[in-house]
Parts: C-alpha cells; sequence; structure tokens
C-alpha cells in the first residue's frame, strides 16, 4: 500500500496470478472545502452534501397484477423490489389441482 499526500493511491495485488490494482481516493471538493471532516460530533464523518433521498423505512409491500413486489417507504417513495413469475393459461379449468391452493399443468392448459 502507497500513500500520497496529494492523492492517496492505494496498490492491491491479489493472490492466485491477477494482476494488480490501483485504487485512487477521491475525496471530493465542496464549496472551498478539500475532502471530508468531522462535524459537530466527536469521532464522525459526515458528508457537507447529500444528493440521495431521505433516509427511510419500508412501510408497506404491494403486489401488482404483473407480479411485481413493490415496497412503499416512509418518504414517500416506491420502489420494486422483487418479481413473482407469473404465467396465463387458455384453459385454467384444464389445470389440474394438486392440494393447498397448487396446480399442475396439463397438454389441454394451453
Amino acid at each position: 500500500m502507497s500513500i500520497s499526500p496529494s492523492t492517496p493511491t492505494l496498490h492491491f495485488t491479489p493472490v492466485g496470478g491477477a494482476s494488480g490494482q490501483d485504487v485512487v481516493l477521491d475525496f471530493g471538493k465542496i464549496g472551498g472545502f478539500d475532502g471530508i471532516t468531522q462535524t459537530s460530533s466527536d469521532s464522525v464523518v459526515s458528508a457537507l452534501t447529500q444528493n440521495g433521498s431521505a433516509s427511510a423505512n419500508l412501510s408497506n409491500i404491494n403486489i401488482d397484477q404483473y407480479g411485481n413486489i413493490v415496497g412503499v417507504f416512509t418518504n414517500g417513495q416506491s420502489q420494486k423490489l422483487a418479481q413473482i413469475l407469473l404465467a396465463t393459461f387458455k384453459n385454467t379449468n384444464a389445470l389440474i389441482s394438486v392440494g393447498d391452493n397448487m396446480y399442475s399443468i396439463s397438454a389441454n392448459a394451453g
């Protein structure tokens, strides 16, 4: 690992024959200030600006007609979290009931 004061750089050499990699650390420049600082708290690094949304907790889950599982968060935003795979059959009466509200396909189901 090598660190230079103007542009900190970490050199990583993996085992197993892969080539080494340099990781340049860029702490940014925000309004006349170079990098990160400690503000109003002991042992806490705080950003001076943020470009994302406010923190939030998951408050509800909805499943739409396409099988998308959508999370609704306390900051008012919604986001697709996952999707349930769905299938459509032309002849649903030809599906074979296997119990516990589960069905299996048959040749006539389409």
